[in-house]
């Protein structure tokens, strides 16, 4: 993949029809990606600039003002070099639109996030041991990873102590049932004894009939839903 963006990097700074710069005629591949690696830093183009003066001994009787005037317009051109993933999909195709992944909630979804942290932490390590550019923010990626993962922690504690669900929707759905429980009892209080009997062998016959029109909602091996007939044994 270094090979790719070093390719990529080389298409932007050498434009056909104009003056080649300094960076793409005195920069060798490898420099040229440890310029790219401390712009995606965040480096400014000064102290970038200053290092290849004084590391790389470039152009050492250039002020570094000129110097980072070259790095800047280099910064423009690999613009969306620097915010887009390094694969060739999206170096090649970087307005293509990005199918959403599903959605998780809850300590799924936080598990996840922490998962595709470490991932993206394991590469930047091994980008730092690739390159020897130290990588600035990397130490503010494990922290932000450490902070995750003591919520995802008390996120799952919190769950299984509550059984996954709001305690406070739990209150406000018991308290629901209580009120609907005690409108049946005044409901039902307004009839005399022989009704009550003639309105629970109706809801009997009302819940037989029911049975024998009910259909089963199925799932097949495509994950399609159908409804099988009712009386149907088929399972």
């Amino acid at each position: 993949m270094r090979e790719y963006v070093i390719e990529q990097l080389r298409e932007r700074v050498s434009i056909p029809g104009k003056a080649k710069t300094w960076i793409d005629e005195l920069l060798s591949d490898d420099q040229l990606y440890k310029v790219f690696i401390k712009l995606r830093n965040g480096e400014s183009a000064k102290n970038i600039a200053k290092y290849i003066q004084s590391a790389w001994g470039i152009r050492p009787d250039s002020t570094v003002h000129s110097l980072s005037q070259g790095i800047t317009k280099f910064k423009k051109r690999i613009a969306h070099l620097l915010l887009a993933p390094q694969t060739p999909e999206s170096i090649s195709s970087p307005n293509k639109s990005l199918s959403l992944p599903v959605v998780l909630e809850g300590a799924e979804g936080l598990e996840s996030i922490a998962n595709l942290q470490m991932q993206r932490i394991n590469n930047l390590i091994m980008e730092e041991r690739e390159t020897g550019v130290k990588i600035n923010f990397l130490n503010k990626e494990i922290q932000s990873l450490a902070a995750l993962s003591k919520v995802v922690l008390r996120q799952k504690e919190w769950e299984l102590s509550y059984d996954g669900r709001d305690p406070v929707q739990k209150k406000r759905f018991e308290r629901k049932q209580q009120e609907q429980i005690a409108y049946v009892g005044q409901v039902m209080g307004q009839f005399n004894k022989h009704e009550r009997n003639t309105m629970a062998v109706c809801l009997d016959n009302l819940v037989e009939k029911l049975k024998e029109k009910q259909m089963k909602l199925m799932r097949d091996d495509n994950g399609e839903f159908f409804l099988l007939p009712p009386n149907n044994n088929e399972t």
